[in-house]
Parts: structure tokens; C-alpha cells; sequence
């Protein structure tokens, strides 16, 4: 910030300072882009979204551009189940095949997938990151 601006106060053009070139986050000269739910400052570049979403669950898609929200299901281990903790969508349904201490196993009842619970989870094998799919193969 300059001499002028520091003791006279800026001088805003849109969403700068035309003495000092500071920013703000007000006064943008929004345009259009291609994408008709994103607009561009022509000033600083800033963008602004204006979508539309829709969708079942947590995975949500723009009803104007057809962008995906990027956001994916949260999963976390509960109650013998690994399910989403925003919508609550259930990915595996999990139950003890072994449970001899230290080490435990689990075994997913849909998909058939096992994996042990001695490395410090309680899910044991990443039942968080892969996909479910019953065992015959085809989706639930």
C-alpha cells in the first residue's frame, strides 16, 4: 500500500485500488465465459460459479452446464458397515470371519472381500477406497 492510499484511503475501480493496485473482494467487473454458470473479473481474474445442482445422495451434477459437484461420497467404518456419512449410503457390510487376538479379520458379506484388523483400524484392508460389487460381479 502507498504513501497516499495509507493516509488518504483508496481509490477503487471495481474491485481495485487504481493508486496502489491492492484488491478487494467487492466491485468485480463479472463477464461471461463459455461455461454459462462461470463468470471472470476482468479485472483480477476472480472467478464466480452460479450452478444449479441436483442429484440424489451426495454426488451432485449442475442442471445448467452438466458439471459434477467433485465431491464424492465421505465413508467411514460404523457399526459394522462402511457408509457415507453425509447421505448414508452403504458400500460394505462387514462381519468377523476370524477374531483371535491381535490379529481379527473381517469379511464384506456383498462382495466377498476380506482383510485383517491389525494394522490400527478397525476396518482393517482399505474397504474405505474400494468399490463394493456383490459377488456375482454385477452392480448393487
Amino acid at each position: 500500500m502507498g504513501f497516499i492510499c495509507r493516509n488518504f484511503g483508496h481509490k477503487w475501480k471495481d474491485c481495485q485500488c487504481v493508486r496502489c493496485g491492492m484488491m478487494r473482494s467487492e466491485g468485480h467487473a463479472y463477464h461471461a465465459t463459455d461455461n454459462p454458470c462461470v463468470q471472470i473479473c476482468s479485472n483480477c481474474g476472480s472467478r464466480k460459479a452460479t450452478h444449479d445442482w441436483e442429484g440424489p445422495g451426495c454426488i451432485k451434477t449442475c442442471r445448467v452446464c452438466g458439471v459434477s459437484d467433485g465431491f464424492p461420497h465421505r465413508w467411514k467404518y460404523q457399526g459394522g458397515h462402511v457408509v457415507c456419512s453425509v447421505c448414508g449410503e452403504t458400500k460394505h457390510k462387514l462381519v468377523y470371519t476370524i477374531q483371535n487376538c491381535p490379529v481379527s479379520e473381517l469379511c464384506c458379506e456383498i462382495c466377498g472381500k476380506v482383510g485383517g484388523t491389525n494394522d490400527g483400524t478397525d476396518y482393517g484392508c482399505d474397504f474405505i477406497k474400494e468399490p463394493c460389487l456383490p459377488k456375482n460381479g454385477a452392480k448393487k
